[in-house]
């Protein structure tokens, strides 16, 4: 198991680009987990939450070799 500090990847592209299919797809491989929720817009609109909100979004630990990850369009707009 290890410590999820921060994601492994954050996917930022253009809304409406197929990023829920994008998401879907990772999300339902074995090796990676992602948030419940798609959009955190951490580096958009919820940056003052704060890193530990946004860390807190992520599971606490995954088993080693799982990437961790989230999507928000939004942020290739900011």
């Amino acid at each position: 198991m290890r410590e999820i500090i921060a994601p492994d990847f954050v996917i930022i592209v253009t809304q409406r680009g197929g990023t829920a299919s994008l998401h879907a797809y990772l999300r339902s491989h074995p090796d990676i987990e992602t948030p419940a929720k798609k959009e955190l817009h951490f580096l958009t609109d919820r940056y003052e939450r704060g890193a530990d909100w946004y860390i807190g979004q992520f599971p606490a630990t995954v088993p080693a070799g799982t990437l961790v990850g989230e999507a928000t369009p939004y942020a290739l707009f900011h």
